[in-house]
């Protein structure tokens, strides 16, 4: 059990590991600093295809503490929107990339499923 203990310290206090989630801390306070006072920024974010589910997690756990009042929930709700609209658009085409191992599907135009596997992968563990 003592060495179990010790392993666990070990662990819980590796300098590479904090340093790295101290830096994407600072990270998600820069960008919602940077949508919150800069709206060419803002405009930007709200066009772009969002980020992963790992680093979804982190900036909205970075809200509460980095926007104040309405901002939070207008934030959330812009990005609650952008995650769901991209969600949508790769499970289409994971469903195209399916549909076309379907010998009758054989002409369908692949489009932009061709790479869903992948860009499927990196969106929900980002990679």
């Amino acid at each position: 059990v003592k060495i179990a203990d010790e392993l666990h310290n070990i662990q819980c206090g590796c300098m590479v590991c904090d340093k790295r989630d101290n830096t994407m801390k600072r990270y998600a306070d820069v960008l919602l600093y940077m949508w919150a006072n800069d709206e060419n920024f803002k405009a930007k974010f709200n066009k772009s295809k969002g980020v992963c589910l790992k680093h979804m997690e982190m900036l909205l756990r970075a809200v509460p503490e980095s926007l104040k009042g309405s901002q939070q929930g207008a934030f959330i709700a812009e990005l609650y929107k952008k995650q769901k609209q991209e969600l949508e658009r790769i499970q289409a085409d994971v469903h195209k990339f399916t549909l076309k191992f379907d010998y009758r599907n054989k002409d369908m135009e692949w489009g932009t499923a061709k790479d869903a596997p992948f860009r499927t992968i990196d969106k929900i563990s980002g990679k």
